[in-house]
Parts: structure tokens; sequence; C-alpha cells
């Protein structure tokens, strides 16, 4: 008994400190193994997505498990010796031991943690433990003098005071120091749940918010991450023109089923395992879902999608899998598996699509792409594969039917016409039917041509989660993937319902060009640098110029080349950033960014003429871009030209409220140019009002630090005001 008692108050101890050395985990040993076994990999040839989970469950569970396989059997035999019968002892140890098991994992994942959360549910069990541990000793130790019993309280009443004063944020450390996080962003709120944590960030520079599931990124309010979260939500209802039931799979940030909203179907579903996801993104993304409405116009169901898909009646014209990576995320490779997918298709309408978001990361290997695209091909008799081609992401939409598919460009274009559809789907670059279906890349007969074998996922034989192969470097294996299905067999899945056939010509003529077109867009996603993808889109806006797509392909690539040299001319590298400026006009001239950091450099350096110049340049070619007029403004206060200044800043904040490319983070940046100039002009009152309302704006955008150095710069505009009044 006295031996069972040490156990267990070994284990307590591992309870009360396990989220230290969680810290200690995540923080300091994981990078070196990560980096140790990057080193290794090369010497050795082994399986790093392997080793890694291998050296951490033994960094945190060892010592605890062995202590547990210990504690059994001294407890066994303690039992034994107290009730001197073998068999009724044995079979009474193991009954405890296995209720105990059971309504432990029950009590803990379902009761402490959604109540306590992780850090006081697991302190309080090791709590639990070292007490019970030093009752049983103080029971059961025949020879324990009093100088024992008084150290052994003494010993549990240090440990109980430690686990009351250690800090109460522990496990938000734990998350904040998520190695796979970039360091730029910032932890806002982390929620515990039975089946996951959910946990939001900020970026610092972006002011852009991404929303992370068990330190998994699944969603975000930037361009990239809402051109899968529109794609979700619409392509499943404009692809099938009878779509008038539809159920998604995954909430996210809510954005997809904002997009649903707006068809204003007959019944729309959303299956959630979390409800924290949705209480979180409802909290934080009201600018991008349905936020208070979200109940009125969307029917949200909180289980397991697998088990909902299985036991419902409903059959939907739809079922869009927006699930998360499934080599990422535990247990979301049973939503790639043939059971579910069976399941799925029995739950479909005559002419229902099921659609599945499958990964096509740059370190994805093609077997596990192979595999989850395989099993629907040997689920569905019909298949399709989509890629965003106007806005190029990291991966793929597989369309599966019992059906043949046809994709009606009439229907297509009614439902842009629907209040909001339009606008939401412009976003990302779709204004019509041609834009959608450029996107489609292949059927089950091109598939066939690439996939040639796969491995079948299934729950009896599962794949994809336990595959350990080395990742490949993955843009070569991306271009060669499409460019190898990528055919016109389009053209057999049209429905020319509602054309003439002179309208069909003009249609098919347009979309000939832009096919052709795209054909950069796609190309584009495998370059290898932003300055590669700058030239594509040249080449693709020579075959079509003016097309949305390949003119934000190329504002894009700029970006990218960019953006460094706008740091650089604040940290007085401004020849560099004069060269790079200029190496991008050689090939994109009327890029307004790239005006921009010319004005900027020389304005630095202090050749307002050549600055100026430059300035009125990126207004020329960029009337709309709030950048550009704010970069004449800053020129024009500089030269003294205040009220210039002001009328550009007035035009830039304007641009600013109506871009749906900027986000509140750089609309309070332009408001506070615009205060400064009023205030290099002496309108003091005006420069007031202005700060106010960027102060307004950073604080509803959650900027605090932002929010912050306005308030100080507010106080000094009050009291110079104030001053300029009294005299």
């Amino acid at each position: 008994a006295t031996g069972f008692a040490v156990t267990l108050f070994l284990l307590g101890l591992c309870g009360i400190f396990y989220l230290p050395q969680l810290i200690l985990w995540t923080s300091d040993v994981l990078p070196d193994v990560r980096s140790n076994t990057e080193w290794l990999g090369i010497l050795i040839p082994f399986s790093k997505p392997m080793i890694i989970p291998l050296v951490q469950s033994m960094f945190l569970f060892l010592i605890p498990t062995v202590i547990m396989g210990i504690g059994f059997p001294i407890a066994l035999q303690a039992w034994a010796d107290h009730v001197h019968k073998v068999g009724r002892s044995t079979g009474t140890a193991y009954a405890a031991n296995t209720i105990g098991a059971v309504m432990g994992g029950i009590v803990t994942g379902f009761v402490l943690i959604p109540l306590l959360g992780l850090q006081l549910a697991v302190s309080s069990l090791g709590l639990v433990g070292v007490w019970i541990a030093a009752f049983l000793y103080m029971s059961f130790a025949r020879s324990s003098t009093v100088v024992i019993r008084v150290g052994l309280f003494a010993v549990v009443a240090i440990l109980t005071t430690v686990a009351v004063k250690m800090p109460s944020n522990l496990f938000d450390s734990v998350v904040e120091s998520n190695p796979m996080v970039s360091r730029r962003l910032k932890l806002l709120t982390v929620r515990e749940g039975a089946t996951t944590t959910v946990s939001m960030y900020r970026n610092l520079e972006e002011g852009t918010l991404y929303l992370y599931t068990s330190g998994v990124r699944v969603a975000g309010d930037t361009y990239f991450w809402r051109g899968d979260q529109k794609m979700l939500g619409h392509f499943g209802i404009l692809l099938n023109s009878g779509a008038k039931k539809v159920l998604s799979v995954g909430f996210g940030s809510g954005e997809s089923t904002a997009c649903m909203a707006l068809h204003k179907l007959d019944r729309a579903d959303c299956v959630e395992i979390a409800p924290e996801v949705v209480d979180v993104s409802l909290r934080y993304f009201p600018h991008i879902n349905l936020g208070g409405r979200l109940n009125d116009e969307i029917n949200m169901i909180y289980m397991d999608a697998k088990n909902y898909i299985h036991l419902t009646d409903i059959k939907y014209d739809a079922i869009v899998n927006d699930s998360i990576h499934p080599r990422m995320f535990a247990d979301n490779a049973s939503l790639y598996t043939k059971e579910y997918f069976e399941s799925a298709k029995a739950h479909l309408t005559d002419k229902g699509l099921f659609m599945s978001w499958i990964p096509a990361h740059d370190v994805e290997p093609a077997s596990v792409m192979n595999s989850i695209i395989g099993t629907i091909m040997d689920v569905f008799p019909e298949v399709t594969i989509w890629f965003m081609t106007t806005t190029p992401a990291s991966y793929f939409f597989v369309v599966g039917s019992e059906q043949p598919q046809y994709f009606s460009p009439r229907y297509i274009d009614n439902e842009l016409l629907k209040n909001g559809v339009r606008d939401s789907l412009s976003l990302i670059d779709i204004n019509n039917s041609m834009d959608l279906l450029s996107c489609y890349i292949g059927d089950k007969e091109d598939l066939k041509k690439r996939i040639k074998s796969y491995r079948l996922n299934s729950d009896y034989y599962p794949f994809i989660e336990f595959s350990t192969e080395t990742m490949p470097g993955g843009s070569s294996m991306f271009k060669d993937f499409v460019f190898d299905i990528r055919n016109d067999s389009i053209y057999k899945h049209i429905d020319w319902t509602g054309f003439s056939q002179e309208q069909k010509s003009e249609w098919l003529l347009d979309f000939k060009q832009l096919w052709k077109a795209s054909t950069y867009l796609l190309l584009s996603h495998s370059a290898n640098n932003s300055m590669e993808k700058l030239k594509l889109s040249m080449k693709g806006l020579a075959v079509l110029p003016g097309n949305p797509a390949l003119h934000s392909l190329s504002e894009r690539a700029a970006q990218a080349l960019l953006s460094p040299q706008m740091q650089a001319t604040r940290t007085a590298d401004l020849e560099a950033a004069l060269r790079m400026a200029e190496i991008v006009l050689t090939v994109y001239p009327r890029s307004p960014l790239a005006w921009v950091v010319k004005s900027n450099a020389a304005e630095r350096m202090g050749d307002m003429q050549k600055a100026l110049e430059a300035a009125r340049m990126a207004v020329d070619f960029g009337p709309d871009d709030a950048q550009a007029h704010l970069q004449l403004a800053s020129v024009l206060r500089s030269s003294g030209q205040f009220d210039e200044a002001i009328e550009e800043c007035k035009t830039s904040v304007l641009l600013a409220e109506q871009s749906r490319k900027l986000n509140d983070y750089h609309r309070v940046e332009i408001l506070s140019v615009l205060e400064t100039t009023y205030t290099a002009a002496g309108r003091l009152e005006q420069a007031i009002t202005t700060a106010e309302k960027a102060l307004e704006l950073a604080s509803s955008a959650g900027q605090e630090e932002l929010a912050e150095q306005i308030k100080k710069r507010l106080s000094s505009l009050k009291a110079a005001g104030n001053a300029q009044q009294q005299l």
C-alpha cells in the first residue's frame, strides 16, 4: 500500500508540473529537435514525420507511463494482501482500474476540461493524487514517525501552494509558443473544448486575423484564405443548377456559410464538431461571416460530420467537405476515407454533387494526394477536378457524383445576378460563368492518365493519416500534375440550356481566349519566385488585356517583390529600393506600387522633383489605388503644399473605405497620415477630429498598441489646441 501511495504521489507531481514541462518542450526543446532531425536526416535515412512525434511522446509521457505501469501491479499486490483471496482481489482491482480509466477519460474530456480548462483540470487531478497518496501512506505505513508525517504534509502543503500560485495562463503560453506559428502573430484568445483547442491570432504587421484549431491554421481574413472560403461557399451551388439543399462540413471562419446564405437556398446546413470554433469566429470574423444572423440563415449542427452524414435522413443537392488537412490534424483523415465518401454519396439527391477540399501544399507527397483522389474515384462513377485558377492557392476541389456532371453557364450567370453573390466572388476575380469554368482541370478520364495506381484509404486500411513518406519539394509536382490532366474536356460537360447558337458561339470564342490566358495563371503557381510570376502575368495580359485575375496576379507579384523595399526606405537602404523599383518597372511599367516605392525612396533622398513625378505616375496608373494617393499626399506635404496634400489624403481615405482588399489596420494608418497633414497645416481642430476617428477604428479593430499610440498623439493635439485657444 505504501508503494502504491508513492507511485500515486509521483503521478500527482507529474500532473502538477505537466504544463511547465509542456512549455519547456514547445519553447526550448522542440525547435532543437526539429533542427537536429533535419541535420540527422541528411546522414541517416529515416522518416522525419515519425521521429519527431516519437521523441515528443518520450519527453512528455515516458515518466508518467512508467510510473503507471509500476503502480498497477503494486496496487494489485496491496489489495491481495488486504483481501487474502487472489482471484477475488485480482478481479476487483482490474474492474476498478477499467472503470476508473473509462470514467476518467469521460469526466476529464467532457466535464473538467470544458468547465475548468486544461491547466486547472490537470493541476487539480495532480493535487488530488498527491493528497490521496499522503492519506494512503499515513493509513498504511507501519513505521511512519511523527517527523515523517509532519514532513509529508509539509511537502503536500508546499505542492498545493505551488499549484495554486502557479500563473493561471500557462496553457495560453503553450499555445503561444507553438513553433508552427509565426512570431509576427499575436495571440488574442484561447478557447478549450472537448474535441479541440481554438486560438485566434493577429498579424501585427498587417492587422489580419488567423484561426487555429489544435495548433493548425484553418481560416483567416487574408486574400489567400478568403479565396478558399469563398470557393467552398459558392462552387457547390453554382456547379449544380438544381441546388436547393446544401450541407457544409466544417465552419472555419464562417465565410463559407455566409456565401451559401447569399444564394437564398431552401435549406443550408453546416455541421461542426467544435462549438468553440463557431463562438470564436463569430466574435472575431463578423466582417466576413453572418455574425448575429447565423442561426437565422444556417442550420448549425454540432456533432462529428462522419456520424451526422451516416445517421441523417436528409438528402442534399450538394455536400461540401470543408475539412482540414488530413495529415496535420488528428482524426481528420476519417473525412477522406472510402466509408465517408460512400455515406456522402448515399445522402445525395439524384443529381447531387459531393465536393471535397484536397491539399496540394508544396510539401504534400504525391502518394497522399493520389490516395485521396483515387479513393473518391473508387466511390463516385463521375469525378471532375478543379483548381482556383483565378487566385492560385495550394488546394484542389474534387467533385464526385452518381450522374454525369453538366454545368450551366446560364444558371451560373443568373446566380451571379443575385444580391451579394457577384460582389462576393469578384473579390477572387470570378465575375461570370467563364471565369468560374476556367477553374476546371479535368474529369475522371483525364485523372486516370495521371493516377495509374494509388493506395485506397479506408477505415479498415488507413493510409494517408499514417503515411511517413519523405515529402518532396512540390511546385514541380503541382505543375506536372495539373498539366498532365488539364485539357479541353470541359466542353463535353457544358449544359447549353438557355443559349441560342449565336450566344453559344460567342461564349465559346471568349472562353477559348480566357482558357489560353489562364494557362499563365496556372504556370505562375508553380513558378519559383515572384519575378517569374510577374513575367508570366505580363505574358497572360498580352493574350487577354485587362483580365482581372491576371491583373491581380501582377499586383500580388509586384507586392511580394516590393514590400521588402518599402521597409528598406525606412531603414535608409534607399538605393536597393530604387533598384528593385526600376527592375519591376522594366517588366511591369504600369505598376502603381513600383512608382510608389520609387517616389518614396526619392523623397527620402531629398529629390522632391523626382519624388513628385513618380508619385503622379503612381496615381495615373492607379487612380483607384489608396496607397498611390497617400504617397502623393506625403510628397506634397513635404513640399509644403498642404491643401493639395490634404485633398489627396481625403481621396486615399475614401478609396480605402471602398476597397475590400484593405483592412481596418491600413485604414487607420491612412487616417493617421491625414491627421499629421492637418497638424502640419496648422488645422488642429480637423486633426483632432481625424485622430478621434482613427482611434475609434483602431479600438473596434482590436489594435490595442496602435490605439495607444493614437491616444498619445490625440492628447498632445488637444493640449496644443487648448494652448492655441488661450493665445
